[in-house]
């Protein structure tokens, strides 16, 4: 089911549902749901503060539930996939990171898709201060979220020419160029950060 219609049909349980699965791995990207949200309010679907509110509240609550989980369960996570070949030294590097610059590295991640569902559980399994975590953590979300709200809903006419490209199938290879483009970004910067911390 598309963002927008759980959302719609869902309201405040569907932004809270949506975030959470985000949260747990499922690829549900945060720009999708929270401009979806934005472009509901400025439909009338529900409020633009309601919408804002509870979408800093979603995220920030399911943030914690990461941290939570990893305070308490990602020691023994992490030890196991350090064996698994391919993704021990991201978790190496990520640990390295959270170490030397623990505060930099949760803030900013917020605003880097698919690190900032990692990041609250590598903050509690490498026994960040809760306290720090949420003052970072919550700084990031203010700022990230009411943006993606706000873009949905001060663009709400071109989201829905690009909801309309997306049912005519004309955006696909837009989407396939962007994919392309992010895999060797996210290629170099992998490189960059194992040059410089390995």
């Amino acid at each position: 089911m598309e963002p927008s219609i759980l959302i719609e049909r869902w309201s405040y349980l569907g932004i809270f549902f949506l975030t959470f699965l985000g949260n747990v791995g499922i690829p549900v990207p945060e720009e999708i749901i929270f401009i979806s949200t934005g472009y509901l309010a400025a439909n009338g679907y529900i409020s633009l503060l309601g919408a804002m509110l509870f979408s800093i509240f979603a995220v920030s609550a399911t943030n914690n539930m990461s941290y939570f989980a990893g305070r308490w369960f990602g020691k023994p996570i992490f030890k196991f996939l350090k064996k698994v070949k391919g993704i021990h030294h991201v978790i190496e590097i990520a640990e390295h990171l959270f170490k030397k610059h623990g505060e930099k590295t949760l803030f900013f991640s917020r605003f880097v898709w698919n690190v900032r569902n990692i990041t609250p559980l590598i903050a509690g399994a490498t026994g960040m201060k809760w306290k720090k975590y949420m003052t970072y953590d919550f700084l990031a979300i203010i700022i990230h979220i009411p943006i993606l709200v706000l873009l949905g809903f001060f663009f709400s006419s071109a989201v829905n020419r690009i909801f309309g490209l997306i049912e005519e199938g004309k955006i696909f290879i837009l989407i396939l160029f962007l994919l392309f483009v992010g895999i060797l970004l996210s290629k170099k910067i992998y490189k960059t950060i194992e040059k410089r911390f390995f």
